[in-house]
């Protein structure tokens, strides 16, 4: 029997974005019960144990273990870099690093998600905003049998520049492929969907 898997891969604080899922993940898992997933990053589940039934963390799925020692440590060190990191920037190296940087994590993200997928026999995927990128890598399949919608929140338009090579470049490259091999597109609101049709990234 066919599953399906939200998925949310949020570093940030635990706001409303993320509740929004949170609540839906839990409505499906009560009418569907384990055929409906919820994959996020470690600390999202580790926010999300602080306030939920054990029963309802069931179905969450965590991309690692989270430590907050080392995510505190790796903050700091975030901190101490950016000086450098501008620097970097104005010769477009910066660009060049994290564009493999993020690809590179994605791939590690799609072994774990795969597996997983496989093990639960997961075969549909909502993907929310960079819950996309390790899904990237079901695109390259010529014999495809992921479903996967893709959920666009990202009103500054952040993965998109103008420029083409800067876009070849940015570490958001992979969000162009969503764009185009998903099965659907689910946009945050018709500005989003207006403004990216402006650029001509979809009919």
């Amino acid at each position: 029997m066919s599953a399906f898997a939200i998925i949310l891969l949020s570093e940030t604080m635990f706001g409303g974005a993320q509740k929004r899922f949170l609540n839906l993940y839990v409505h499906l898992r009560k009418k569907y019960g384990h055929r409906v997933w919820f994959i996020v990053t470690p600390k999202m589940k580790y926010e999300m144990s602080q306030s939920m039934d054990p029963v309802e963390l069931d179905g969450i799925y965590a991309l690692g273990e989270f430590k907050p020692e080392e995510h505190r440590r790796s903050k700091e060190l975030s901190g101490n870099k950016s000086s450098i990191r501008r620097l970097i920037a104005k010769t477009g190296i910066l660009s060049i690093y994290f564009y493999f940087k993020s690809k590179k994590r994605a791939y590690k993200d799609f072994l774990k998600i795969n597996e997983f997928a496989k093990e639960k026999g997961i075969d549909r995927f909502l993907a929310v905003y960079t819950g996309v990128l390790p899904l990237y890598f079901y695109f390259n399949k010529k014999d495809r049998k992921k479903r996967i919608v893709f959920s666009n929140m990202d009103s500054w338009f952040s993965h998109f520049e103008e420029n083409k090579i800067k876009r070849i470049l940015n570490q958001y490259v992979l969000f162009h492929r969503a764009h185009e091999e998903s099965d659907h597109i689910d946009f945050l609101s018709p500005f989003i969907l207006n403004e990216i049709r402006k650029r001509n990234y979809i009919p």
